[in-house]
């Protein structure tokens, strides 16, 4: 009797020893915690079954790399994904227009092209003044009178000086420098004629597209060539919550861990339906008119499980979910709300538990099995 007793004992300590392993497995919690009962995966077919989870042999793991890791309870401050756009900097746009009117003349090595960098200072392009006829007449006719007053007056020097004995110096002084005045007229009439107008880079840069031609009339004022550094860029960002011009703590650029921001400001004016957050933007391979996603850190902080980004994936709905492990052979999707911490990591803030298995590798793989 006493020995079929220990025997009852044996086997019932056997069995809370299983039960006791079962509970404890990883993954064999919900997202809420609860203890999730599943059948033995030899009675369940391979693939997608009718709860939504995904059976997949062990095998079939190792081929799609599937990765798993338990969830950590962090916190972290809030953050706020913003649409914005890249914008070129005032200090790094150039503008080069037409004093007045005239025609287009190229440089030695020809008109720059849309693309093509320039030094500052480098010559674009020369421009030649067009007078009227009229205009044109009356210049050279002042022109050749000038000419003719310095003839004479440069004659009349070299006689006095030649009767430097008889004449006073006072009267030849007087003379020079009327002839000197005359010769500078005539040099300032002539460049006026004949000199063009030479057109520079105000800065360094990269030309922009531009429709200008060799011996084009250009207007007074007409804009000639724009030039645009890459390298001093702005980020105008969109958001329709004043509170947030308050609470902006520091901000990244999503797909671009590079890039260094620097919050500028914002005009603190509604401008079609929303208000406007000025970044300065460096090192960043952007174009200008580029759209971005701008994630803003703000103050606080909020609780959750830190994930990888790859954990997270979109579900047939188009709503954000990950997949929890539940036992060595299935898989469960769990719709989750999140918030991006950076460019690799996220923090669920609602949908799942510390103690959960998730997907962390070959997630986007469990979506595709049918």
């Amino acid at each position: 009797m006493q020995r079929l007793n220990r025997f009852y004992l044996s086997m019932l300590f056997a069995a809370g020893l299983q039960a006791a392993a079962a509970s404890a497995a990883p993954g064999a919690h919900g997202p809420d915690g609860e203890h999730l009962t599943t059948s033995p995966e030899t009675h369940s077919p391979l693939g997608r079954q009718a709860d939504g989870s995904v059976v997949l042999t062990m095998a079939q793991q190792r081929l799609f790399e599937i990765r798993t890791q338990l969830g950590v309870s962090s916190t972290a401050a809030p953050t706020r994904q913003l649409h914005a756009v890249v914008q070129s900097h005032p200090a790094g746009r150039g503008l080069v227009q037409a004093n007045s009117a005239g025609r287009l003349a190229p440089p030695a090595n020809g008109l720059p092209v849309a693309g093509q960098r320039v030094q500052a200072g480098q010559i674009l392009g020369y421009l030649y003044y067009q007078d009227t006829a009229y205009e044109q007449a009356s210049q050279l006719a002042e022109l050749t009178a000038l000419r003719l007053s310095a003839s004479q007056t440069e004659r009349d020097v070299k006689r006095l000086q030649q009767l430097s004995d008889l004449v006073a110096q006072q009267q030849l002084e007087q003379l020079q420098l009327q002839l000197n005045s005359l010769r500078q007229q005539i040099r300032q009439l002539e460049g006026g004629l004949e000199q063009p107008e030479v057109l520079t880079a105000p800065l360094s840069g990269i030309i922009q597209p531009h429709q200008l031609s060799s011996g084009q009339w250009l207007a007074a004022g007409q804009p000639l060539f724009e030039i645009l550094d890459p390298a001093l860029l702005l980020l105008d960002a969109r958001t329709t919550e004043p509170a947030l011009l308050n609470q902006i703590g520091h901000a990244y650029l999503q797909g671009w861990p590079q890039a260094t921001l620097e919050y500028i400001g914002s005009t603190g004016q509604y401008q079609q339906g929303s208000l406007s957050l000025q970044f300065k933007l460096t090192q960043a391979p952007l174009a200008v008119g580029q759209p971005v996603t701008l994630v803003v850190a703000q103050a606080g902080q909020l609780s959750g499980i830190r994930l990888p980004a790859s954990a997270v994936v979109s579900s047939s709905q188009n709503l954000p979910q990950v997949w929890i492990k539940l036992s060595a052979e299935r898989f469960l999707p769990q719709i989750v709300r999140y918030m991006p911490l950076n460019d690799t990591e996220v923090l669920i803030t609602a949908g799942l538990g510390a103690d959960n298995r998730v997907v962390v590798q070959g997630a986007n793989l469990l979506n595709q099995i049918r």
